[in-house]
C-alpha cells in the first residue's frame, strides 16, 4: 500500500514536469529502500515480541514457578491440589530439580491428606458412639412376645419395657409386625392390617416401665387381640417413637433398634 502511494506522488511529480524522470527513478529506488528496511525492522520487533512473550509464558508455566506455587498451595492446606500440580509438574518436566523437590511436596500433602482422613474417620466413629449412647438412654427393651391366642384366633402382645431416659417421656409407640411358623408376615384376618401401633401413656421417667423381674420371667405391658389370625406365633418391634414432656420426640427403626433391645428374659 505504501509503495503504491509512493507511486502514485511520484508519478504526479513527473506528470507536472517537477522532476526529471531520472530523478523520479531514484526517488522511488529511495523510498522502496526505506520501505523494506522499516519492514524488516517491524518484522525483527515482531520476532523480538514473540521471543519475549515465549520467554514470559516459560516463566509463567516453565518448572521454577510451578514449584513456587506447588508451595503456596501446601502453606495454604490445599493438598490435594499439590498433588495435582506435582504430577503436572512431574509429566511436563520429569527428573529436573523443580520436580524432585515437587515430588517431596507431594509426598508431605499425601501424608497431610492421609492425616485429615484419619481425624474424618476418627471423628465419625465418635459421633456414631454419641449417638449409639443417646439410644441406649432413651428405652430398653426386654421381651417382645405373642402372649395368649384366643379360641377365635385373637393374639395377644406383651411388652417388657424400661425408660433409660433422664427426660419425662410422655407416650411411647411401639409399631408392630407379627409372623407364623414359617416366617412370613401375616395380616389381621378382620381388619387386613399387617402392622400395628401400641401405646404407652406417660409420665414415665427414667427407670419407669413394667419390666418386674420374677427369677428369669419378666412381666410387661399387654395389649390384647392386637391380631386375630391363628397362625400367629412372633411378633417383631420395627419402630418405636418416644414422645418427651418437653415437647421433644425420637424415633428409632432399622437397625438402631438393636441399640435398645436386650432380650434375654421370658414373660410371667
Amino acid at each position: 500500500m505504501k509503495k503504491l502511494i509512493i507511486a502514485i506522488l511520484a508519478s504526479s511529480l513527473v506528470f507536472c514536469g517537477c522532476v526529471k524522470q531520472s530523478d523520479y527513478d531514484n526517488m522511488k529506488n529511495e523510498f522502496e529502500l526505506q520501505i523494506n528496511q522499516q519492514q524488516e525492522e517491524i518484522s525483527q520487533k515482531d520476532e523480538e515480541i514473540a521471543k519475549l512473550k515465549q520467554e514470559i509464558d516459560d516463566f509463567k508455566n516453565g518448572p521454577y514457578n510451578q514449584l513456587v506455587v506447588i508451595r503456596n498451595e501446601f502453606d495454604k492446606k490445599n493438598y490435594d491440589k499439590v498433588v495435582e500440580l506435582a504430577t503436572e509438574m512431574h509429566n511436563k518436566f520429569p527428573n529436573t530439580d523443580e520436580d524432585i523437590k515437587a515430588q517431596e511436596i507431594a509426598i508431605e500433602a499425601k501424608k497431610e491428606i492421609q492425616k485429615q482422613l484419619n481425624l474424618e474417620e476418627e471423628r465419625k466413629r465418635d459421633a456414631e458412639k454419641i449417638r449409639i449412647y443417646n439410644l441406649q438412654n432413651t428405652i430398653a427393651i426386654y421381651v417382645v412376645q405373642i402372649s395368649d391366642i384366643n379360641s377365635v384366633g385373637g393374639a395377644d402382645v406383651k411388652i417388657a419395657w424400661e425408660s433409660k431416659s433422664e427426660e419425662t417421656i410422655n407416650y411411647i409407640t411401639f409399631t408392630v409386625e407379627c409372623y407364623n411358623a414359617v416366617g412370613d408376615l401375616i395380616s389381621c384376618d378382620i381388619t387386613g392390617d399387617t402392622t400395628k401401633n401400641l401405646k404407652i401413656t406417660g409420665p414415665i421417667h427414667k427407670g419407669g416401665g413394667n419390666h418386674l423381674i420374677i427369677g428369669n420371667k419378666m412381666q410387661g405391658s399387654e395389649w390384647g387381640e392386637v391380631w386375630y389370625n391363628n397362625t400367629a406365633l412372633k411378633v417383631e418391634i420395627t419402630k418405636v417413637k418416644i414422645e418427651y414432656a418437653n415437647g421433644t420426640s425420637t424415633t428409632i427403626s432399622g437397625d438402631d433398634l438393636e441399640h435398645i433391645m436386650d432380650l434375654k428374659y421370658k414373660y410371667y
